[in-house]
């Protein structure tokens, strides 16, 4: 049981540093430089996030929230075999 805790912990840090540095900086950058060169109604435009890089980025993120789900289904999994385990209060 421990070793699951702990592959869970590693693959949900390793996931949400992923989402972090492949998609999230890098386009809040973007939108952060498109925003002060073309104000913020232009970076919250559709036509923002179908840009070529934009584009890109969220789809490189498929990778790192692959990686997460596998830690919160494993999370789900460690839960259901303690709540399986569980003895009646008396």
């Amino acid at each position: 049981m421990e070793k699951m805790i702990t592959w869970s912990s590693w693959l949900l840090n390793i996931g949400l540093a992923g989402m972090v540095s492949i998609t999230l900086l890098p386009v809040g950058y973007l939108q952060l430089k498109d925003a002060l060169d073309f104000g913020y109604w232009h970076a919250r435009q559709t036509s923002f996030y179908k840009a070529t890089p934009v584009y890109e980025l969220l789809w490189a993120r498929m990778l790192p929230d692959l990686i997460f789900t596998a830690g919160v289904i494993l999370l789900l999994i460690i839960v259901i075999k303690v709540m399986r385990n569980l003895k009646p209060a008396k």
